[in-house]
Order: structure tokens, then C-alpha cells, then sequence
């Protein structure tokens, strides 16, 4: 039965465009990355050790852009999106022409690095958000969409050189399928306002009165202002409201004595 449930969470059109923006995202980053080196060698004339420390330079770059992405996504998750993946395409166009120099593009794959994985990271938290019934299960198979991504993406780029295209055409290719995943952001918007109530994406808990007629009955709870949702609310708010959170049995009951 639980299995269920979280087949059916995951399932919702919400969480399985997560993983689509998951997916494209990584196909966007390993069109180019998994031909980094042989490009860098190819086109920027870059010796072995040099282009070891430019995959270092990437690596400080998606370092910061973690850290970075956390923050943003806390603060606006859909604007992170948005101007995260905008960056993520204009990085790469950019990196086509830079190319040929070497500490242009050094500066080039640095910035690349830190935004997209700062635009990726709220991914994450939007999985867990969009499917609060099976939080596990959309993790992982957000980190399947990711990997399924790199092989696309890996594919994609193959194909591009297979029918003999130069390393430079890979990275515009990877700014089309970042502006694609824009797109889709703002789609999911429009989604996020137009299916209001989704009780798939539900909280398993119901220790916190989550009608407005529970809630009207409940003191604290009407200082709880941080609901998402007309009928459902965080675990975590519960907790925020009283270090001991009443059960709905405990708080009808209290309810009732009270009369």
C-alpha cells in the first residue's frame, strides 16, 4: 500500500517534470563536458597538465555554485531556475567564441561551472517539495534523471562530432538545450498556478490541522502564516508552532473537554 502511494507521488505531472528539467539539464552539461579535454586540445591548443587545471578551475567553479544555489533556492526557487539556466546558455555561446584563447576560456569554463550547478541544485529541493510522499524515491530517481542526462548528453555530442562537426559547434548545442529547459521552467510555473491542490504531492503527517475550520479552532496555528497550499501544510511548521505538536485526536479531544 505505501509503495503505492509513492508510486502514485512520483507519478504526478509536477514531479515527472522535475525529472525532465533534471534530465536536460545534465544533457546540456555533458554535450560538452565529456569532450572537454580532446576540445581544449583541439581547439584552445592546451597541453595536458594545462588542461588539468582547468578541469580544476571547473571543479572551484561547481564548488561555489553549490554553495551558491542553496541560497538562491531558499530565497526564490523558479527565479533561480530561470536566470540560472539563462546564464547556463549564455555561458556556453560565449564559449564558443572564446575558444581559440586560453584565459578567456579558463574564465569562460569557470563561470559555466559555477552557474549551472548553482541553477541545478534547487532541482533538488523542488523534487523533494513537488512529491512529499515519497521525498526518497523522487530523490533518487532524480539522481537516475541526472545520469540518464550524461548519456544523452554524451550521445549528443557524439553524434554532432560523428557527422563532422568541430568541438567548437558542441558548446551552442548545450546552450540550445539550456534555453529548452528556460522554457520548461516557466511552464512548471504555470503549473505551480494552475494545479493549486495536489493531493498526491500531500504530507504523509497528519499531526497539524491543515482545514481552515481546524486551524480557526487551534490558537497557534492561526499564527502559521508560511502554507503553500489551501489544504496541506509542512511537518516542519508543526514543529516551528510547538516544541510538542498535538495530533488531531489529542487536539479534538482537548477541543472537546474545553466545551
Amino acid at each position: 500500500m505505501e509503495l503505492r502511494h509513492e508510486i502514485s507521488a512520483v507519478m504526478n505531472p509536477k514531479v515527472l517534470l522535475v525529472l525532465a528539467l533534471s534530465t536536460l539539464s545534465s544533457v546540456s552539461l555533458f554535450t560538452v563536458f565529456t569532450y572537454i579535454a580532446p576540445m581544449l586540445a583541439a581547439e584552445t591548443h592546451m597541453r595536458e597538465n594545462t588542461i588539468t587545471w582547468v578541469l580544476v578551475i571547473f571543479g572551484a567553479g561547481i564548488t561555489v555554485g553549490n554553495l551558491l544555489g542553496g541560497r538562491l533556492s531558499d530565497w526564490r526557487q523558479l527565479a533561480t531556475l530561470v536566470g540560472g539556466y539563462a546564464a547556463v546558455g549564455t555561458s556556453l555561446l560565449v564559449m564558443g567564441v572564446v575558444l581559440p584563447y586560453g584565459v578567456p576560456m579558463m574564465i569562460c569554463v569557470f563561470v559555466w561551472g559555477l552557474v549551472h550547478f548553482a541553477a541545478g541544485a534547487p532541482l533538488q529541493a523542488r523534487i523533494v517539495e513537488k512529491a512529499r510522499r515519497a521525498p526518497n524515491l523522487a530523490s533518487t530517481l532524480n539522481q537516475g534523471a541526472f545520469n540518464l542526462g550524461n548519456a544523452l548528453g554524451a550521445s549528443l555530442g557524439g553524434v554532432l562530432l560523428g557527422e563532422g562537426l568541430h568541438y567548437r559547434r558542441l558548446a551552442p548545442a548545450g546552450a540550445l538545450v539550456a534555453f529548452v529547459v528556460v522554457l520548461m521552467v516557466f511552464w512548471a510555473r504555470h503549473m505551480d498556478r494552475t494545479m493549486m491542490s495536489d493531493p498526491d504531492a500531500g504530507p504523509p503527517s497528519t499531526s497539524f490541522p491543515c482545514t481552515k475550520t481546524e486551524r480557526a479552532r487551534v490558537p497557534w496555528a492561526s499564527n502559521i502564516v508560511a502554507w503553500k497550499e489551501e489544504n496541506y501544510c509542512a511537518p516542519h511548521i508543526c514543529m516551528a508552532a510547538t516544541a510538542a505538536p498535538i495530533t488531531r485526536t489529542d487536539w479534538s479531544s482537548s477541543t472537546t473537554s474545553s466545551e
